[in-house]
């Protein structure tokens, strides 16, 4: 990581995170805040959040910001003005690569409250929480004290996560208190008894793990005073995702002797379970164990170089056992178990397909869409049929033609 510090009006921080980490993790640049000469804390904390928060980002980290009466916490914090009941938002984390998490409240809305605000940052969970988000927060719209009302996150990724509730109000005498849990898409597992404390002026983090469906819940218990200022939702153990394939999901035209590529965001290793290479057209499939010859794993990516050809023009998808790949310190791969994260078809047959080389010799009147325009002498002029199949011919035109007497044009291989 390369950090600037300079003047210009004021404050203003830049960071600069270098490609290794970035890379490896999808992480794409932090984002940069300018001075406002009006807002001099604001600047030192804002500036002091994204230095933390880049410096400590990985996929998986959501920050939170509920309520923004007194601005929207800067980026890469997620801000929402209020929560609408049974309205799914999307969340995404610090570096948008796990951009499929939804929030949704449920059992009542929740509604902005500004109150006077702590007006400094903080630190929770080892995240610097710049004062616009703890100045407000939010509470649940029918505010009668003793109900509650929950949110659900769904689609994170499998993993432990810590999640961390805050209240930036210092003048909430009656506490605030919630209930972290993880289950099913209708919340069975909730413990009976609230478990984050009182986080009221501070914050309180509970440790979970996530497993393949599960959703993440917290019950919000209402009292009349105060409310909930963020959340803050870290992965501390996260398996290996992939972040290219070759072919691409949905690729047509493949080649049957191609092999099969997959690059993951950190270096991988085999664990125990198979990949499966799946004809969706014939209903047949090839299964490889992991420590096959067929499969190599070489740092981040993982290769499947099936010993015989594939057959033409069929659907093909791979499927990856959840223990199949794991991380160096044994973090696993969530796996593929579907027909369709990857799939892609192969190209027909060189011998059943009619591959014609076009050549317009003129561009007098315009060229026809998918000819190869040849109007000077030449040598050696790569053209391609019109499948694309053929790639390595060109064509020769040696001496002046008319119309009377056209040139001699030669083609090869």
């Amino acid at each position: 990581m390369r950090v600037k510090l300079y003047s210009f009006e004021g404050l203003r921080l830049a960071v600069y995170q270098r490609a290794i980490v970035a890379e490896h993790r999808g992480q794409g640049m932090p984002p940069r805040y300018d001075y406002d000469p009006m807002k001099p804390r604001q600047n030192l904390a804002t500036a002091l959040s994204i230095l933390v928060m880049t410096a400590t980002a990985w996929a998986g980290q959501f920050l939170i910001d509920f309520a923004t009466l007194s601005d929207a916490a800067p980026g890469p914090w997620t801000s929402f003005e209020d929560l609408v009941q049974d309205t799914a938002v999307p969340l995404a984390d610090v570096n948008e690569v796990d951009n499929d998490v939804m929030l949704t409240p449920l059992d009542d809305s929740f509604t902005a409250n500004n109150p006077a605000g702590p007006n400094a940052a903080a630190t929770y969970d080892g995240v610097l929480v710049p004062e616009e988000a703890g100045n407000d927060y939010l509470y649940k719209t029918d505010d009668a004290a003793g109900t509650s009302a929950r949110m659900k996150i769904e689609n994170l990724d499998p993993g432990d996560y810590n999640v961390t509730v805050f209240e930036g109000r210092t003048s909430d005498g009656n506490g605030q208190f919630g209930t972290i849990w993880v289950g099913d898409a209708e919340g069975n597992g909730e413990p009976a008894e609230e478990n984050t404390g009182d986080f009221a002026g501070q914050s309180s983090t509970v440790a979970v793990t996530i497993e393949a469906g599960d959703a993440l819940w917290y019950r919000h218990m209402e009292d009349n005073i105060g409310g909930i200022s963020g959340m803050i939702v870290q992965a501390q153990s996260i398996g290996p995702r992939i972040l290219t394939r070759t072919p691409v999901d949905n690729e047509g035209s493949v080649e049957v002797d191609r092999n099969l590529v997959a690059t993951f965001d950190r270096e991988i290793a085999a664990g125990t379970g198979n990949i499966t290479v799946k004809n969706l057209t014939d209903a047949t499939e090839i299964v490889f164990p992991v420590d096959d010859a067929q499969i190599t794993i070489a740092e981040d990516v993982l290769t499947i170089d099936p010993a015989a050809d594939l057959k033409e023009v069929k659907e093909y998808a791979i499927q990856i056992d959840a223990t199949a790949i794991k991380d160096p310190s044994g973090v696993p791969f969530s796996g593929i178990s579907d027909d369709s994260s990857w799939s892609f078809t192969t190209k027909p047959p060189i011998e059943d397909a009619l591959a014609l080389i076009l050549i317009d010799l003129s561009d007098l009147a315009g060229s026809a869409e998918g000819w190869d325009l040849i109007t000077t002498n030449v040598e050696d002029t790569p053209v391609t049929d019109t499948l694309g199949i053929d790639n390595d011919v060109t064509v020769t035109i040696t001496g002046l033609g008319d119309q009377n007497n056209p040139a001699p044009l030669k083609a090869q291989r």
